[in-house]
């Protein structure tokens, strides 16, 4: 259901932040800090959290894992699966959690509309952590 940069960590609460998508930590106490701290370092840690979409579109996470591939900013693919929230068709950008999505390159593949609760899955780039993804590949669920 996501695949990109850890953005932000709530150890307090074992949540992690990727793409504008909160997702419950499963690792230990110990784990969460060793993360905190290797953030807080400038490491940049690319979690990939899998699950499914069940049948009122909800996201269901079965694991997440942290993968040791590098990532460089504005090149390496993120992926990103969730309901939308707002829609701008005029700009071509939507909104799905806090991450805004800009999907006027992918329309070079059709048109696209795209309503508010839909479910779509997004395959882009982001020039920087917490900026616009844009996205090279989106459908809807």
């Amino acid at each position: 259901v996501a695949y990109g940069p850890i953005e932000s960590l709530d150890p307090a609460k074992n949540l992690v932040v990727v793409l504008g998508q909160t997702f419950r930590f499963g690792g230990t106490a110990d784990q969460m800090k060793l993360l905190r701290d290797r953030i807080a370092v400038g490491d940049t840690i690319i979690a990939a959290v899998t699950g499914a979409v069940d049948g009122k579109g909800a996201l269901r996470v079965k694991a997440m894992s942290l993968s040791d591939r590098q990532y460089v900013p504005g090149s390496t693919n993120v992926m990103v699966v969730g309901k939308v929230r707002t829609v701008d068709a005029g700009l071509g950008t939507i909104t799905v959690g806090s991450l805004q999505i800009d999907y006027s390159a992918a329309l070079a593949a059709g048109d696209m509309q795209f309503v508010q609760g839909q479910v779509v899955a997004i395959i882009g780039v982001q020039s920087m952590q917490g900026m616009q993804l844009t996205a090279t590949s989106i459908k809807a669920l």
